[in-house]
């Protein structure tokens, strides 16, 4: 499938929202116990699902060529893979033709230089993802280890390593600062948070999340099949603003 992209939608996308570390080398599928793809090499990023029958849905994110955009058949048995940093990422174990991945182009006007880029789309074995790449195993690892108030100076490494940025804003409760990560492409191409998290006064208050998170906390459903797992203690009425706000967030948001 070909693209023509008047943003770079995916070039975008692909400089925030890739997180998960592959274990490598490892071979991405067609499907779960699929034909083999491409090989990767270890610690490639990859966009990735949630874990579904021990296999794991991913995205890769390729530079590629105009020749090849323009070819039926993108990428060729035998080809080095490369990302949007120029770095050797694995190689091809099949030709994938333009139905098996997203070519796509962006720019061409003056002083915006013409790039072209390439989505794979597959399936890989549990054990081929670095669990601890896994941006809600790191978070829940550091929460259930802290013995001590759990402050924003607490998630500082955290926030740096899975490349947290200026979250969605709670509707009319301009007194919390939310930080997020972008939910992956292949569950929501837009896309919105996947993680965000809710401070007061640099104290963590709570956690938007569509992945579930074993806390022991309250969690409750909110729109956009988000949950909201709420970590500081709040009276009914603030709690039940506090929910209806964050809902109200969403709002206009595509």
């Amino acid at each position: 499938m070909k693209q023509h992209l008047i943003i770079g939608l995916f070039f975008l996308m692909s400089t925030y929202s890739f997180a998960e570390k592959i274990d490598g080398p490892a071979n991405i599928r067609t499907n779960p116990k699929g034909i083999k793809l491409v090989s990767l090499f270890d610690n490639v990023l990859v966009d990735c699902t949630e874990l579904r029958n021990n296999w794991y849905q991913v995205a890769i994110s390729l530079r590629i060529n105009e020749s090849q955009y323009e070819s039926r058949i993108p990428i060729l048995k035998g080809d080095t893979l490369v990302n949007w940093k120029n770095e050797k990422i694995g190689i091809a174990l099949m030709n994938i033709p333009d139905s098996l991945c997203f070519s796509w182009t962006s720019g061409g006007a003056p002083g915006n230089p013409k790039i072209f880029g390439a989505e794979i789309f597959g399936f890989t074995f549990k054990s081929n993802i670095r669990p601890e790449s896994i941006v809600e195993n790191d978070l829940v690892k550091i929460i259930i280890a802290s013995n001590q108030e759990l402050n924003k100076q607490l998630f500082y490494k955290h926030l740096e390593k899975f490349n947290y940025t200026d979250g969605l804003n709670i509707a009319e409760m301009p007194e919390y600062e939310t930080l997020m990560v972008y939910e992956n492409i292949i569950d929501d191409p837009s896309p919105i948070d996947r993680v965000r998290l809710i401070f007061e006064e640099n104290q963590l208050v709570a956690i938007v999340h569509s992945r579930v998170l074993n806390l022991n906390y309250e969690t409750v459903n909110i729109d956009r099949n988000r949950m909201l797992t709420i970590i500081q203690k709040m009276d009914s009425e603030k709690k039940k603003r506090f929910i209806a706000m964050n809902n109200k967030s969403y709002w206009g948001v595509d």
